[in-house]
């Protein structure tokens, strides 16, 4: 799956006067404002970049700088840090500090804004819920997903067969909270109950109170004495119960 992502980054003075730190030497002086400004965007762009958990070649990163109130001979170094120690993804707090010549040093606050691009599966119809979710009714997209918690699909084979859990309206991304697997038994639908008794498999007719896949217990109603049970989906419409639960 490729990964596109786009960074833009912002700096604003804070006008702090901090302790001198040691960090990344310049390749020469800056003779100007706009060769001190080049320079820090080249580095917080490999900055950024470096530490976003993603493949290098899946990264594009713009930065857009202010011009910053210091003067460009005075400045001896600079580093680039982060604020926080949470993912390089959506807003990001980013710290530029200026070492100055007299001992001192300025920083910036930055804000990085990290956007997350990726080919995903969406609707190519609208389907109904516990509709049957088919390749022709999927295509293929670019969508943001920066912000997005749910898991996302980007191969057909991944839903295909699966049935809509809700109304999904033509272009939405499908997600994994949006299909689900076609039951074997559908609530309130007819099925066949089965118990063995000994040697002997007693079968009667119920209804499903519940919707279940292979393996659920389930609730059952039987259709003759209206006793509710709880089985075992066998397969398709086939619920089987324990002796103990008669």
């Amino acid at each position: 799956m490729k990964v596109r992502i786009r960074v833009i980054l912002r700096l604003s003075l804070l006008g702090l006067l901090v302790l001198a730190l040691p960090g990344m030497a310049l390749a020469g002086r800056a003779d100007t404002m706009n060769s001190l400004t080049e320079m820090v965007r080249v580095s917080a762009e490999s900055f950024v970049r470096d530490r976003v958990t993603m493949p290098a070649d899946s990264v594009a990163v713009a930065i857009a700088l202010p011009m910053f109130a210091v003067e460009p001979r005075e400045v001896a170094d600079f580093r680039l840090d982060l604020f926080s120690t949470k993912p390089v993804i959506g807003t990001v707090p980013v710290k530029v500090t200026f070492l100055l010549d007299g001992g001192g040093s300025l920083t910036y606050a930055a804000t990085a804004r990290v956007r997350v691009y990726a080919s995903v599966l969406v609707a190519a119809e609208r389907l109904n819920r516990h509709e049957i979710v088919t390749g022709g009714a999927l295509r293929t997209e670019t969508r943001e997903i920066t912000h997005l918690t749910d898991a996302y699909f980007t191969v057909p084979a991944e839903v295909a067969g699966k049935r809509a859990r809700r109304v999904i309206s033509l272009g939405n991304m499908l997600k994994a909270s949006d299909v689900e697997a076609v039951p074997l038994v559908d609530r309130g639908a007819g099925v066949t109950v089965a118990v063995l008794l000994g040697k002997v498999t007693v079968t009667s007719r119920a209804k499903a109170l519940e919707d279940g896949e292979m393996g659920e217990l389930i609730k059952v109603q039987d259709l003759t004495t209206g006793k509710r049970l709880v089985g075992t989906v066998a397969g398709k419409s086939l619920v089987v119960l324990d002796e103990s639960m008669l």
